[in-house]
């Protein structure tokens, strides 16, 4: 029966557009289960769910969970080849099934955050420090809601509301629930046009 589903399979993929019939196929499938022998109509679900018993049935069983060749411990993960000047992480807020909804769990993030471990190269460097400069934060629902933000100038935090712009503290940026973080390096280094000087900028 395996043999003959092979050579359907390998007819069906050839390429050859002459017609195809599975005649060998339909009679190693009576000579196995002599119930669906015959020219009489067929339930096409019972035939199926023969054929595969017959195909299982001519394959041989291998218990693999303590072969070494075929079981291995694995970890799927990314990572970072190339980090950016700027780093824009957007958690997951909203959720889309059966019906749409928005996650509220509040996620803690750092004010500083060192990449090293998600790199490719997992090496140690100052460029891999970043620092937080600013959040977006969103209240409401799914289909509605109001944007806020908070964003550092000078070591000094501020709260964005629309047109209105007041003096935030740390805590408040640290509490609230957000939608969006901005992380910056904290030594930034930038080259001139001309490729002559190279000047180093640093955020606190």
């Amino acid at each position: 029966m395996c043999c003959e589903m092979n050579d359907l399979f390998t007819q069906l993929y050839s390429g050859d557009k002459q017609p195809y019939g599975p005649c060998r196929f339909l009679q190693s499938t009576w000579m196995s289960q002599k119930e669906l022998a015959g020219y009489a109509q067929q339930d096409a679900h019972e035939f199926f769910i023969s054929a595969l018993n017959n195909i299982h049935a001519g394959c041989e069983g291998h218990k693999l969970s303590n072969c070494d060749l075929f079981y291995q411990e694995a970890t799927k993960q990314l990572s970072i080849k190339r980090i950016p000047p700027v780093l824009s992480i957007q958690l997951k807020r909203f959720e889309h099934g059966t019906s749409t909804s928005k996650i509220e769990t509040k996620i803690r993030f750092p004010i500083e955050l060192d990449l090293t471990p998600y790199t490719t190269s997992k090496k140690r460097s100052s460029d891999n420090i970043y620092t937080l400069f600013a959040v977006v934060n969103h209240q409401g629902k799914v289909d509605t809601g109001h944007y806020t933000m908070f964003a550092k100038h000078r070591n000094e935090w501020f709260k964005f509301d629309d047109h209105n712009v007041a003096a935030a503290y740390q805590k408040d940026v640290l509490d609230s629930k957000a939608y969006m973080c901005f992380y910056i390096q904290k030594s930034l280094k930038y080259m001139y046009p001309d490729g002559d000087n190279l000047d180093l900028f640093r955020f606190e």
